[in-house]
């Protein structure tokens, strides 16, 4: 008899788990919930940010390429400036330029094109406008400074430290005259600067090129857009008995 109760208790003793160890294996499961939690947690963080880094890449891709084609698509579109000479339309300075392209972003054919850099609060964007010029062609530099309703707008860097422009080429006409009779003479001078405003009514023709300054988190970019040159001295040379 005394057999059988000690078989009895030790059944009894055998069944489930006591609250001790219950307690000890929810803390176990939750240390092992919340390690894998946090876990997951910091590779959420870091898949995020490279994500943030590819669509900031990829954005400012597809926004240098669009610039790009705008410029060297730029046209020697000719215009009476207000000195009544034949002028090359472009003008800029370090925050806004005009001229036009044959590759504007949104339009087919020849469109007068906008890039102008805006500032709210301590970022900057690039805004882009456009204003397509085939069924109304502009004869005068007036007629480009009254256009003033663009068909199209589009932002194409936003979130920056700071965006600027800057110009290489000739600063004069007087200087591009001499470049040519060099040129022309076989020496190897070079009259071209760099040079942070382009006023069309000094200058006459398109830079040789435009460089693009980005700034962003200290990080600093410079872009050098060449423009076509393959015909500058002969716009020059069209130019010249008008000086």
């Amino acid at each position: 008899m005394v057999i059988q109760t000690t078989h009895i208790q030790c059944i009894q003793k055998s069944k489930g788990f006591t609250l001790i160890e219950l307690m000890l294996a929810t803390s176990l499961l939750m240390m092992i919930m919340f390690t894998g939690y946090y876990a997951y947690s910091l590779y959420s963080q870091k898949w995020q940010k490279r994500v943030d880094v590819f669509w900031q890449g990829t954005n400012q891709g597809i926004g240098l390429d669009a610039v790009n084609k705008l410029f060297i698509s730029a046209v020697s579109y000719v215009v009476k400036n207000n000195n009544d000479k034949e002028s090359i339309y472009f003008e800029g300075d370090q925050q806004h330029l005009r001229f036009v392209s044959n590759s504007p972003i949104f339009s087919k054919g020849t469109a007068l094109v906008e890039l102008e850099v805006l500032r709210v609060g301590d970022k900057e964007s690039l805004i882009y406008r456009e204003s397509n010029l085939l069924n109304k062609p502009v004869f005068t530099l007036d007629g480009f400074e009254k256009i003033t309703q663009w068909q199209k707008q589009a932002i194409l860097f936003q979130g920056y430290s700071s965006i600027s422009w800057s110009y290489y080429g000739w600063t004069s006409f007087a200087d591009a005259l001499e470049q040519a009779n060099i040129a022309g003479n076989n020496q190897k001078i070079e009259l071209r600067k760099f040079y942070t405003k382009h006023e069309l009514a000094n200058t006459r023709i398109l830079p040789a090129s435009v460089k693009l300054h980005l700034s962003k988190n200290k990080n600093q970019s410079l872009f050098n857009i060449d423009l076509p040159n393959n015909t500058i001295f002969l716009l020059i040379a069209n130019f010249r008995n008008d000086a």
